[in-house]
């Protein structure tokens, strides 16, 4: 057999003759949500129709059938999208710089974007016209945008005469409203309402509390009612005359809806009012202190939405249930060791095997968890007031108190030593206390000793004999952890450090290269990152070093050239671990990601020139066993072992120089 037969034979058991190989998957631009669930990113609007809920955000869409079970859709990166309305069998969400996205099932979105320097803040559906309002930069002055389309697809600006915010939209008794702001007039926010027959043509309406900044508007039983700041509602039966009332809300209200004979408003702090006319107002308990955004009527069943992916629902607008799920809590760090990762919050311990499921573990102390440390089989976790925790498995623990005046927020080891930093508080009378900088040693994180340091330690790592702290945008190093040199002046603050494939890297906050590199701790080299995030955190494992941030996801295999990891959602990021073949990053919101595994092997192939053979490209995780395996004939039985191997680098090749014997062969790897 020649090789160009081989070829084609190779490549017919993936496409046919003539496909072209695409580049193989990448499991760091492929991202999970673990907790909390469905999703974390901020909510801002919900919908409903064809018998689903759909609720959307920055850069999030959620859907249920039931209200109860909701599943995150994929999104597109940057997408923030501020409403969904649905009508004529059609979800359309719209969002800042003219975002329109339209989809009949909530799952599958088509892009329908106008594009505009600003923001589309509201749609509704009424009298077979889809209405859309924001407000847009007209190229000298900022103004009011109304975008109208009947179906979904094409969409036509109309000529409004306002450079007021225009904030929601709805439609009753015949006519579209618009409820508003106008910034323009300082020092306050204007109310505004406009009215239009059909959505092109719009009139102002006469308001009687002017400074009342209005974020939602709805109608319902012969009532128009808009809410806004300070809980101030604005109701009317005929469009024309409003009266002012106030909700008793406990802040601003951003949005309502009407449903089963009540209107329903959201605000902050997790507020909930309810009311049968618009006018007498009662507060409910929504279970939640989270800003509120959206709130919708549908199937019998009120679903409100807010910050960090809130969702609750209620049948009555009285009693309601969260569907959210998970662990809600601060999450201050993750360390992966022994096959187990552990996530350290205020009082609270997480611990999984897999990266997917997490189990509450006792802490024995309700103190901020800061950070951990492993060595010697021991995992070491250190904070507030004292705290040190100690476990053999990452699921019991025990605490050593080292004084509550101790307040420890960095911890590494290595040469047989556990190095703690942090600070004590020294309490001069019951107002005021003088603080002092902290560094404690241990050989068991048993006993402790102070060794009496004048060094602001922020981060500490260990690597080839060497420790390195940084403190602000200074680098120091120690061999012994208790004797410090400072080695440089990043010039601008680093957060994190660590040490892998002979090279300390740390990274930090900066607007131009927030990331320097070592081979020795000594010499620092500055790098450019690709980014002008903030960087918080690092790790480095399975051949690369990962580093986390606001809103971005770094790796490099060589700490010097770094690529920019594809993420659908852009929560702030501040801690990464590597456990059972995949990276775990950890954020605000009680955020948990995790991405594909690098357990599975990919194949890539190539004809060698002169009938030499195929080349195999076999790209892998690093210290695990692989097979790679031939048959001419894809029969369960027919797969021989070609190549079995550890795998010691990222990618691996092997030439089959029998492929020429056979009229067609075909590969596989598998582990073990």
């Amino acid at each position: 057999m020649n090789i160009r037969s081989l070829v084609a034979s190779f490549l017919l058991a993936f496409a046919g003759p003539g496909w072209t190989a695409p580049a193989l998957p990448d499991p760091l631009d492929n991202w999970h949500w673990r907790n909390p669930l469905p999703q974390p990113n901020t909510l801002v609007g919900v919908a409903h129709g064809n018998e689903m809920f759909v609720a959307v955000g920055d850069n999030a869409i959620v859907t249920s059938a039931d209200s109860v079970t909701w599943t995150a859709q994929t999104t597109a990166k940057d997408t923030f999208l501020k409403a969904v309305a649905f009508g004529n069998g059609l979800f359309v969400a719209v969002g800042v710089d003219g975002q329109i996205l339209t989809s009949v099932d909530g799952r599958r979105w088509t892009d329908r974007s106008v594009g505009m320097f600003g923001s589309l803040e509201s749609v509704c559906y009424g009298s077979g016209i889809f209405v859309t309002v924001g407000r847009a930069f007209g190229g000298s002055r900022w103004e009011a945008a109304v975008y109208t389309s009947n179906n979904g697809a094409s969409w036509a600006r109309a000529n409004v005469q306002s450079e007021a915010w225009f904030y929601a939209v709805t439609y009753g008794n015949g006519n579209f409203f618009v409820a508003g702001y106008d910034d323009t007039i300082s020092p306050n926010y204007f109310g505004t309402i406009f009215t239009s027959p059909d959505g092109s043509s719009w009139t102002e309406a006469a308001t009687p509390h002017a400074n009342a900044a209005l974020q939602g508007i709805a109608y319902g039983d012969g009532n128009f009612v808009a809410v806004g700041s300070f809980g101030d509602v604005l109701t009317s039966s005929d469009s024309i005359t409003w009266a002012w009332h106030h909700s008793g809300a406990p802040g601003f209200l951003s949005g309502i809806t009407y449903g089963n004979g009540s209107f329903v408003a959201v605000g902050e702090s997790g507020g909930i009012v309810t009311s049968t006319n618009g006018i007498s107002w009662t507060r409910q308990d929504s279970q939640s202190n989270n800003r509120l955004s959206g709130v919708a009527y549908g199937a019998d069943t009120f679903v409100v939405v807010g910050v960090s992916g809130t969702i609750a629902a209620s049948s009555d607008a009285v009693t309601w249930s969260s569907r959210n799920s998970g662990v809600i809590a601060p999450l201050n760090a993750i360390i992966a060791a022994g096959g187990i990762a552990v996530i350290g919050s205020d009082g609270l311990l997480l611990s999984s095997t897999n990266g997917t499921n997490w189990t509450r573990r006792e802490s024995g102390t309700d103190d901020s968890i800061a950070t951990f440390a492993y060595g010697e089989g021991t995992f070491v976790g250190i904070g507030a007031a004292g705290t040190v925790l100690k476990s053999a498995d990452g699921m019991d623990w025990s605490r050593v108190d080292v004084g509550e005046s101790n307040h420890l927020h960095t911890i590494t080891y290595g040469n047989g030593l556990f190095v703690a930093a942090g600070y004590t508080e020294i309490e001069i009378d019951p107002e005021s206390s003088s603080f002092f900088p902290l560094l404690l040693t241990s050989p068991d994180a048993l006993t402790w000793t102070n060794t009496g340091t004048d060094l602001w330690l922020s981060k500490l790592t260990y690597g080839h004999g060497t420790f390195v702290a940084l403190a602000g945008g200074e680098i120091l190093s120690s061999s012994n952890g208790v004797d410090w040199v400072i080695r440089t002046n990043a010039w601008f603050d680093l957060a994190a450090v660590t040490y892998g494939n002979g090279l300390f890297v740390a990274v930090g906050w900066s607007s131009d290269t927030p990331i320097v590199t070592s081979p020795d701790g000594v010499n620092w080299t500055a790098q450019g990152s690709g980014t002008y995030a903030h960087l918080n955190d690092i790790t480095y494992a399975n051949g690369m070093f990962v580093v986390v941030g606001d809103g971005v996801i770094l790796s490099s295999r060589d700490g010097n050239t770094w690529s920019n990891r594809i993420l659908s959602a852009h929560p702030l990021l501040h801690g990464v671990a590597y456990v059972n073949s995949t990276f775990v990053a950890i954020g605000d919101g009680s955020a948990i990601l995790q991405s594909d595994s690098f357990a599975p092997a990919h194949l890539a192939g190539s004809a060698l020139p002169g009938n030499a053979g195929f080349e195999l490209t076999i790209t892998g995780e690093i210290g695990r066993r692989y097979r790679l395996q031939g048959s001419s004939d894809l029969k369960s039985d027919s797969w021989i072992d070609l190549f079995i191997y550890t795998n010691a680098e990222p990618t691996t090749i092997f030439t089959d120089s029998e492929a020429q014997i056979y009229r067609q062969r075909f590969y596989r790897a598998v582990s073990p």
